[in-house]
């Protein structure tokens, strides 16, 4: 398993935390229900771990992606300035949702508010981790860049050693 491998893995753990973070918190913070709501908030600390292992990963995975014939280096430029920004909202979805969780007792207001904030920052996360994603995408799939012809597509992007689509 190479860095790209392990990049492909863990890049998909900020964006499942915090989708299915954003949900159990909706839903206990619209039914009231303690353990979804911390359930949620143990995602959004996951997602915020998530997106630096992720960022981490991305600059390893690089070295390996760059060394093959056909990468998009723009597309991969692109991506990682997006995953930098999506790194820093992660973590303080992370930290936020870490502070919500250790609340004292007798605080429920402010743990209230911080719930809250926290499903905002959720939103404001998943928006950049899906845009980081979709950018990510095109670096080695052609066949879902808009630049893609139909022969890149079928052939994989692959030229032979006369410049020709295989």
């Amino acid at each position: 398993m190479n860095a790209a491998h392990i990049h492909l893995v863990v890049n998909h753990v900020p964006l499942f935390a915090a989708l299915f973070g954003a949900c159990l918190l909706a839903i206990g913070l619209l039914k009231n229900e303690r353990s979804l709501k911390s359930a949620g908030l143990v995602l959004g600390l996951v997602a915020g771990l998530g997106g630096v292992v992720a960022v981490q990963s991305g600059e390893r995975a690089e070295d390996v992606v760059e060394a093959y014939a056909g990468t998009n280096e723009a597309a991969i430029e692109e991506h990682e300035e997006a995953a930098e920004v999506t790194q820093w909202a992660a973590i303080l979805l992370g930290l936020v949702s870490l502070g919500a969780l250790l609340m004292p007792k007798g605080r429920d207001a402010l743990r209230g508010r911080a719930e809250w904030l926290t499903l905002a920052l959720f939103v404001v996360t998943l928006g950049l981790v899906a845009r980081t994603a979709n950018l990510g995408g095109p670096i080695r799939h052609p066949e879902i860049s808009a630049s893609a012809t139909a022969v890149d597509v079928e052939a994989g992007g692959e030229e032979d050693e006369a410049g020709e689509h295989r």
